[in-house]
């Protein structure tokens, strides 16, 4: 699928409904496409086919969480130049091996503030215009 080339991607994976459509109202921009999936293959098929701006990904994702997704996009697709901001509900513990594997990544604690999680995106989304 063709995306104008003006227009930005932001591809959540998130299963919680009214997480969902909190950032899909607190992103959602003239200038960009948001799509929701909520199935760990079905958004490493999707990544494989057209990789977005930025992903955004929630670890609690099922039936394959988002630390696995991770480490497979980390290992299929090493070169990546879009941002992943991982959503999580413990930050400091169980996922904080992340940085160590992981590049490109941004780590949101929740309850997640969406004016930071749109500043991180704003940012990328310049410094790749550039």
């Amino acid at each position: 699928m063709q995306r104008p080339t003006n227009m930005s991607e932001i591809l959540i994976a998130e299963k919680d409904r009214y997480l969902l459509r909190v950032l899909t109202q607190g992103l959602q921009q003239p200038d960009r496409r948001l799509i929701a999936l909520n199935d760990g293959e079905a958004i490493l098929q999707r990544l494989r086919e057209a990789a977005p701006d930025v992903l955004i990904v929630d670890t609690n994702i099922a039936p394959m969480g988002g630390e696995e997704l991770c480490r497979r996009l980390q290992s299929q697709m090493p070169n990546r130049k879009f941002l992943t901001c991982v959503l999580t509900s413990s930050a400091e513990d169980e996922y904080g091996n992340y940085a160590e594997w992981f590049g490109n990544f941004r780590m949101l604690e929740k309850p997640v503030s969406v004016g930071c999680l749109r500043s991180y995106i704003d940012v990328h989304l310049i410094d790749c215009a550039a």
